[in-house]
């Protein structure tokens, strides 16, 4: 067996991924570098990876700045350690607040029927509702609720990045980001 450095972020990428897979790091591997568009393991000649384009497929325009952003901190560390939809709701909102320090006080609006989505008081987001579960947005003076569906949870994200001024290709891939991974 051989060792092989990996930079931090890339050994954590692989492990979350082939645990989601149900397998080990190897047999992980072996199956990614055997996919359709990589090299072959079995002795064949290895092909060129194929250059990666930053381009959307609707009229090949570039990616706004927010989606290559929002798409590095979704490869860190910092988000991939959750493993459920509440804990990467609430890393992802805390890199939104870091991004929109002064704006960040526009999601307060957002609420539902009765319940207050965003809070900076544990008291006060209990008043608002039953079981909703206050959670802490990390690095924040702010609180989310937590007891809603991952569809909700979708919809609140959307109504802070649409508040936020982020363009929709930046929405669609927080959107994507939270939902359930199936292995």
């Amino acid at each position: 067996m051989q060792a092989l450095e990996l930079e931090d972020d890339v050994y954590y990428l692989v492990l979350l991924r082939a645990s989601d897979a149900g397998l080990t790091p190897s047999p992980f591997l072996r199956r990614q570098l055997n996919g359709p568009n990589s090299a072959t393991l079995s002795g064949g000649v290895p092909r060129s990876p194929e250059p990666v384009s930053r381009k959307t497929e609707v009229g090949a325009r570039s990616r706004s700045k927010e989606a290559d952003e929002l798409d590095a901190f979704l490869q860190t560390p910092a988000f991939l350690v959750h493993s459920d939809v509440i804990g990467r709701f609430v890393e992802l909102l805390g890199f939104i607040y870091k991004k929109n320090l002064n704006k960040f006080d526009s999601v307060l609006g957002i609420s539902g029927e009765s319940r207050k989505y965003f809070t900076k008081s544990r008291r006060e987001m209990e008043d608002s509702g039953r079981s909703v579960m206050p959670k802490e947005i990390p690095g924040s003076p702010f609180l989310v609720v937590g007891n809603t569906s991952t569809s909700m949870k979708q919809e609140i994200l959307r109504k802070v990045l649409q508040i936020l001024g982020y363009p929709q290709d930046a929405i669609s891939i927080a959107e994507r980001a939270i939902q359930r991974r199936m292995p």
